[in-house]
């Protein structure tokens, strides 16, 4: 039996970190090491990371100054002794047989690296956090470029991940598509709107920095600011049609992109998803928005 070392980048985690930890502790597959990175948290993560090491001696805790979760992972990864390393977060919750199963494909030599396809919510008794979704993997998903297991010398081998790439730092996707399997975990959603448009300002930002999304997103940042420029000179000069006709625009397509999600939704027996969603949806547009305006005028100045 191979040893598998999970990897685990936290930043801020007080709310979860203890439910993190109970779950790995309970798992079936017992030749493992917990590896927790505290990524310079400023909440009372690192004393509970402290305690929780003392406590087990196969939980291990490294601290940085923050520099991101694909920085920390990659650190985490250097310092790990298990042949198979498997990379979750802070936030999650484990079924008792998740690890077992994850790597069950890569012990075989089926495959050097895998990915979990069910995703669960799991604090779902929150309204907004049930709203953004029950599982965060699409369903019936055959391939992703974000692998949760791979063997360690294949991943040192390919450089680990890019910090640059911000939110979407995780993809492995140049070494082609991780295996699927059945392995399930829990996600902690964001639980207020504040944490919906605060979660959705680091995607915006990450958009603009990432290498394969940089130049596309800068452009339309641009160009979206010149056009609601050009609206407010023509409003101001002539008339406010312009920009009347700009805003009806906007709603129309906030409207249609989350009505895409909600109807969907509506099955599973929740009539609020047909407002919850729709102001879900716009927060998040607006933080995408605002992090990538926030990252375009950062890298001018």
């Amino acid at each position: 039996m191979k040893t598998v070392s999970v990897v685990i980048p936290a930043y801020n985690e007080q709310r979860y970190i203890l439910r993190c930890i109970d779950s790995l502790l309970q798992q079936t597959y017992k030749k493992l090491e917990i590896i927790f990175i505290d990524d310079g948290s400023t909440d009372c993560t690192r004393e509970l990371l402290k305690a929780a090491a003392k406590r087990h001696s196969h939980i291990k805790v490294f601290f940085r100054n923050h520099g991101g979760p694909g920085a920390a992972r990659n650190y985490g990864a250097k310092k790990a002794k298990g042949d198979i390393l498997v990379f979750v977060d802070a936030d999650m919750v484990f079924d008792k047989n998740y690890l077992k199963t994850l790597v069950a494909p890569i012990l075989k030599a089926k495959t050097v690296g895998t990915f979990h396809t069910k995703e669960l919510v799991a604090n779902k008794e929150n309204l907004w956090a049930r709203s953004w979704c029950i599982n965060r993997m699409p369903e019936g998903i055959k391939e992703s470029g974000v692998y949760r297991a791979i063997l360690r010398k294949t991943f040192l081998d390919a450089g680990g991940f890019d910090p640059k790439k911000g939110y979407f730092d995780d993809d492995l996707g140049r070494l082609g598509s991780a295996t699927p399997t059945g392995a399930v975990c829990y996600h902690n959603n964001p639980e207020t709107l504040s944490e919906v448009f605060k979660h959705s300002m680091w995607v915006g930002r990450s958009l603009v920095k990432a290498p394969h999304t940089r130049m596309r997103t800068r452009l339309l940042v641009v160009l979206s600011l010149l056009l609601l420029l050009a609206a407010l000179v023509v409003a101001v000069l002539v008339s406010w049609l312009p920009l009347l006709a700009l805003a009806v625009i906007a709603v129309l397509s906030w409207l249609f992109i989350s009505m895409k999600r909600t109807l969907p939704r509506l099955a599973e027996g929740h009539p609020e998803y047909i407002v919850t969603i729709p102001i879900l949806w716009l927060f998040r547009l607006l933080g995408y928005y605002a992090g990538a305006v926030q990252q375009v005028f950062r890298n001018l100045w």
